[in-house]
């Protein structure tokens, strides 16, 4: 399932909540696609994609910020361990933005299947 809230730009900054508990799996960094994005994977093994994040927010934050000075590098792909960022439900992950190949603010969101595919609103 993919869903966009395309609307004013002042949506931009709102802050981006946990749809449910989980661990922060993959976290991307990049000047085109999803821009600043997180990958949560919860405990039925479904994913939860938050995509054209103006920036992350808390200890994920800092450690991008850490690993964009030793890999000097502004681009990143980052993979987590269950244990480095735990979620709970409605914790604030990060803002709503502008990142990546974006024609305005807004959050991309996607639920994926524990294959990693678009899951069906039927199906989550």
């Amino acid at each position: 399932m993919q869903a966009s809230t395309f609307a004013r730009t002042t949506l931009s900054g709102l802050p981006v909540r946990a749809t449910q508990r989980g661990y922060v799996s993959y976290a991307l960094v990049s000047t085109n696609g999803y821009g600043n994005a997180l990958f949560i994977t919860h405990p039925d093994g479904n994913m939860s994609v938050y995509a054209h994040l103006d920036r992350f927010k808390g200890k994920v934050a800092d450690y991008i910020l850490q690993k964009h000075y030793e890999q000097k590098s502004f681009e990143l792909s980052l993979e987590f361990s269950p244990e480095q960022f735990p979620i709970s439900q409605g914790d604030t992950l990060g803002y709503v933005g502008n990142t990546g190949g974006s024609a305005g603010p807004h959050l991309h969101f996607e639920i994926r299947d524990s294959s990693n595919r678009s899951a069906q609103p039927a199906e989550v």
